[in-house]
């Protein structure tokens, strides 16, 4: 072998290759039997190389601890657990070229291993406060800020689990690589679950267990098989910080850009700023359509035509109407606001506009505006509407619970988006404070709007427009009610673009709609693939009583929404 280049002793490797697959295997099959569905693609991690062991273990404790006291315990035995598991991992692959006792005791390196643990925990909370978020409001912009940023911390900090001395040693280009592949591995891994029977579940966990065992071996090796450096090169401290600050720096960017992007057509501030005239109706005269924006948007009077053709295009105001009925310039607080309370003032709107036109409405809305329309028309079964256009909806949301008090399950997540929110206020593309009305009552109906796109409007034609970077928020296994367009491209402002318009156009003429098989694919690829990143979600039966249906029909649903809404 290469001179300073170690090899684990050949014993060794079974023990290694038993713990990993047994640990995967374990998590799987508990799994299945308590609560089968996407939370099976994390099995894949729960042996993991120490960096996304314990980001998969922080995900899972964002969701299921439900007091300080619980938290407080989690935390404790996950450093305890996850450093022992460690510490063996550490044991059973350190490298047989290694000088002669430089191995230390078992004990040691279980010290190691609960140390390193806690340092992980902190860099990556950050990472998994932002996926809780993206599993209550599916944006996303919140899943590529996310997992980027946990996948280079990975990079960087992994020696610290392995040797000491990690901070004046270069980092290995073969230990990066098995980082890397890591990563990879345990993303196939999220499709091969995704895409198979679930029994078929414990055979993936079995043979992603032995890789992670291999990953073990191969990154151990690099670290522990080669000699001490003559000189001090201190690549993890400074990479660390470097790392941390471009993460941050370049979050607030992205969120700026993703933020102006939410506030896209229809939330685009319009030239001028006088009141639209006619009641609010364009100057056209054909069918009414109500333009209804997204999050954060703003609109400051005036006529605006976003869909071609003779439309009678009318913007939904999330501030209300006046005494003439016609809509209010609002801004982008406005859009703060519960769906209970922006449901009925849709049903106003709707109302006015189909009473002036004398025929039913047409929706087209985004992003926030697309969940508003699909409550308000789940929850009122008369509305005078014919056709919904969805563009980027926000499907599946309130995947999670968090609690308004100091108890209940997701009390870690909901903290970890309420320093989040504190800290990226006025930069990120939605504000994730726990006390934002619109995400309160998000988590609040959390069961009835996971199952809103599989439930239909009938009399009401629904097409979706889904962007295909929003793949990695939808569940894998969610089959929309609506006919479904997949786009290649991202969240947000996608009314202010020529092509999303004249498909648009085409959707409210009734004109054939050609289905794109490919693009569709691959967007449930990417979902299948990004499972293994998400949070777990939680059951109903977790939820607070007045949170849950009394069964899953679609009938439940929308009596549940409208006892929401018109209460």
């Amino acid at each position: 072998s290469a001179p300073g280049r170690g090899h684990p002793v050949p014993g060794r490797r079974w023990p290694l290759m038993a713990l990993c697959v047994s640990v995967n295997v374990a998590e799987a099959a508990l799994v299945l039997s308590f609560d089968p569905g996407p939370n099976l693609s994390l099995s894949s991690q729960a042996s993991a190389l120490a960096p996304f062991a314990v980001f998969h273990d922080l995900r899972w404790l964002s969701v299921y601890a439900n007091s300080w006291w619980a938290t407080g315990l989690d935390l404790a035995a996950l450093v305890v657990l996850r450093g022992g598991f460690i510490a063996l991992a550490l044991y059973w692959a350190w490298a047989a070229g290694a000088p002669v006792g430089s191995r230390p005791a078992l004990h040691r390196l279980w010290g190691r291993g609960a140390a390193a643990t806690a340092a992980f925990t902190v860099l990556l909370a950050p990472s998994v406060a932002v996926l809780f978020a993206s599993a209550v409001v599916p944006v996303s912009w919140l899943f590529i800020a996310a997992v980027p940023a946990a996948v280079l911390i990975g990079l960087v900090v992994h020696p610290v689990a392995v040797r000491r001395g990690w901070w004046r040693r270069p980092i290995p280009i073969r230990s990066l690589g098995w980082i890397l592949l890591s990563f990879l591995v345990a993303t196939l891994a999220g499709v091969a679950i995704s895409a198979a029977p679930h029994p078929v579940a414990l055979v993936v966990a079995a043979a992603t267990g032995a890789f992670n065992a291999w990953a073990w071996l191969g990154v151990v090796g690099e670290l522990t098989g080669r000699p001490e450096p003559s000189k001090v090169v201190p690549v993890v401290p400074v990479a660390t910080v470097l790392l941390v600050g471009g993460i941050l720096a370049g979050a607030l960017t992205g969120f700026a850009a993703a933020r102006h992007g939410a506030a896209g057509a229809g939330g685009r501030t319009a030239p001028g700023s006088g009141a639209a005239p006619s009641g609010g109706v364009g100057s056209r005269a054909g069918p009414p359509v109500l333009l209804v924006a997204g999050y954060g948007s703003a609109w400051a009077g005036g006529v605006e035509h976003v869909v071609p053709g003779n439309w009678r295009e009318v913007p939904f105001s999330y501030r209300g109407v006046d005494a003439a009925g016609a809509p209010l310039p609002y801004t982008g607080r406005d859009t703060v606001k519960s769906l209970a309370t922006l449901d009925r003032m849709m049903a106003r709107q709707v109302a006015a506009l189909a009473g002036r036109a004398h025929q039913k409405v047409s929706i087209v809305a985004e992003s926030e505006g697309a969940l508003v329309a699909e409550t308000y028309l789940h929850a009122t079964a008369s509305a005078p509407v014919s056709t919904l256009v969805l563009v980027s909806p926000l499907l599946s949301s309130g995947r999670v619970f968090y609690p308004a008090g100091p108890r209940g399950w997701g009390l870690p997540g909901g903290e970890g988006m309420a320093v989040l929110g504190s800290a990226l206020q006025g930069a990120a593309p939605i504000d994730l404070s726990p006390q934002n009305a619109f995400l309160r009552s998000i988590d609040t109906a959390g069961p009835l709007l996971r199952r809103l796109a599989a439930c239909s409007m009938p009399s009401i034609r629904a097409v979706g427009l889904v962007m295909l970077a929003d793949a990695v928020g939808i569940p894998a296994d969610l089959h929309p009610a609506f006919w479904t367009e997949v786009l290649p491209d991202f969240h947000g402002g996608q009314l202010e673009k020529p092509s999303v318009q004249r498909l648009i156009a085409r959707v409210l003429a009734n004109a054939p709609l050609h289905h794109n098989g490919l693009w569709a694919a691959i967007g449930t690829t990417v979902s299948w693939a990004a499972s293994s990143w998400q949070v777990p979600t939680l059951p109903q039966s977790y939820y607070p009583a007045p949170s849950r249906v009394s069964d899953g029909s679609c009938q439940a649903v929308d009596a549940r929404l409208a006892e929401l809404v018109w209460k």
